[in-house]
């Protein structure tokens, strides 16, 4: 593959691009599962907190 000097630069924006939003999906992504797992661990602490309250 030949490319020219002139082309390399506008492949390393697409690149970047690509990365920039690739890592943005990731971490909204991730964001969405720790949102989950604060709220089942809310959830499961709620019986407890009775079952302290009632002791």
């Amino acid at each position: 593959m030949n490319m020219e000097l002139s082309t390399a630069p506008q492949w390393t924006d697409v690149i970047g691009l690509i990365t920039i939003i690739s890592a943005a999906i990731y971490s909204w992504i991730q964001i969405r599962e720790i949102k989950k797992t604060k709220k089942n661990a809310a959830a499961l602490g709620i019986p407890n907190l009775f079952l302290k309250i009632s002791l």
